[in-house]
């Protein structure tokens, strides 16, 4: 309710997107348990093969400016996925839920979900409630708006419907 009265259309950005995806975010709101247990962390907050470097020995990160404790865990995880597959290589959600998929069988990142009992699909639909409403009131301040924020929104149109189906398939 809070990010559709706020918004406003500064350029001309597909408002059928937007409108699809703020109904789709108060529809992905609806279905969290406020009693479930979260499991939070420190997130760097814009976890991106640009804001990083890696040489033979050491991965370094930089540009910390979002970073924040109490997080759910696995929110870099999920933002370097959207971001590294819709934004570098140019692919579809499709693409982003294979990459996700890939990052969650990693041992370490299954001892993790394991240890810390997350819950993937919730830690996902938080992910997906903050950054679709974060970065979709910068995207509507855009000036000219970029191609890459239409790239984003029709990600994030695709995996909030996923994440509404599997909360469907899952209350069954």
């Amino acid at each position: 309710h809070y990010l559709f009265n706020e918004l406003e259309y500064k350029n001309n950005l597909d408002r059928r997107k937007i409108d699809t995806l703020v109904k789709g975010l108060k529809q992905l709101y609806s279905t969290i348990s406020l009693g479930e247990s979260i499991p939070v962390s420190v997130s760097h907050g814009d976890f991106t093969p640009w804001n990083m470097y890696c040489d033979d020995q050491r991965l370094y990160v930089y540009d910390w400016e979002m970073a924040r404790n109490g997080i759910p865990m696995l929110f870099d995880l999920f933002h370097f996925s959207y971001q590294s597959v819709v934004l570098q290589q140019q692919k579809s959600y499709k693409e982003v839920k294979v990459n996700i998929n890939i990052w969650l069988i990693q041992p370490i990142v299954m001892h993790m979900i394991q240890k810390y009992r997350i819950n993937v699909q919730l830690h996902h639909a938080l992910n997906l409630l903050f950054n679709v409403s974060f970065y979709l009131r910068q995207y509507l301040n855009e000036k000219e708006p970029l191609m890459q924020s239409e790239w984003m929104m029709d990600a994030w149109i695709l995996a909030i419907e996923d994440c509404l189906t599997t909360v469907k398939v899952n209350s069954k």
